[in-house]
């Protein structure tokens, strides 16, 4: 859909199907603040992560509301113990969390990101690192804003997809 749409040559992997107990485990983790619950899955990315060809990795940040809500961020929490992650992005605030928000509402968001001014080589092979994938459209609009900023070498990963 999104290289029809938006023009975006898609190249994602993820480990896990989301299915319940994803569900709950995002849930506990995300929405009530248990924190330690990122290590849970450090085993299976350092396995997964050698199978994967990247120069730099980032990540999907919150939003400064999101961080202020959850006093944590989520995704760079899940990841970096396992990633020497590098922060390129910023993330607007938007309205809601995505979670919140129909397939219909999801896809239609506006672009909230913007990179930030890094030196980072444009020829870098980039990993870009989310939580969940469902609709596509948060981490496709990441990887807009870095394909804006210069970067064509884009590989999205996130832990599970829908």
């Amino acid at each position: 859909m999104w290289e029809k749409t938006e023009n975006i040559l898609v190249n994602h992997k993820s480990i896990f199907k989301y299915n319940l107990q994803m569900k709950e485990y995002f849930r506990t983790y995300k929405f009530m603040g248990d924190v330690e619950l990122s290590r849970l899955f450090d085993n299976e990315l350092e396995k997964f992560k050698k199978q994967l060809d990247f120069d730099i990795a980032t990540f999907v940040p919150n939003a400064r509301s999101h961080y202020d809500y959850r006093g944590f961020d989520h995704v760079f929490e899940m990841y970096n113990r396992v990633f020497k992650l590098e922060c390129m992005l910023e993330k607007n605030d938007i309205e809601d969390f995505q979670s919140r928000k129909s397939f219909k509402e999801r896809v239609s968001t506006a672009q909230s990101f913007t990179v930030k001014q890094n030196q980072i080589s444009e020829n870098s092979k980039i990993l870009l690192i989310d939580d969940i994938y469902t609709s596509g459209r948060t981490i496709t609009h990441a990887q807009k804003a870095l394909n804006k900023a210069g970067y064509k070498k884009i590989l999205t990963f996130s832990l599970v997809r829908s």
